[in-house]
């Protein structure tokens, strides 16, 4: 069955193929970011009772690389969906694209 399935697919990747049909993206250059890409001071966030951060300074810089570490249930996409803008904290400030 499962080579069977995989024929089909292959048969309408062969079709498109055929119908010359061409996708294009166009991809924009997006503004330069200041200096400082992302500044958290003094950020807190809790769910419940449960405190998952607790006055976090952070400062990520234009170039620089960074990963963030921890055990499940540490606050890691926490602080990434913060860091993004889409989940604000319960204390403190995180500005965004500062000059």
């Amino acid at each position: 069955m499962q080579s069977r399935v995989k024929a089909a697919r292959q048969n309408r990747t062969d079709r498109a193929a055929e119908k010359g049909t061409i996708v294009k993206f166009d991809f924009r250059q997006p503004p330069r970011s200041g200096e400082q890409v992302a500044v958290l001071e003094h950020v807190g966030k809790k769910y419940g009772r449960r405190v998952v951060h607790d006055d976090l300074n952070l400062n990520i810089r234009r170039g620089e690389r960074w990963c963030v570490m921890g055990k499940n249930g540490a606050g890691k996409s926490t602080l990434l969906k913060m860091v993004a803008g889409v989940l604000p904290p319960d204390e403190g400030v995180v500005t965004l694209g500062r000059a």
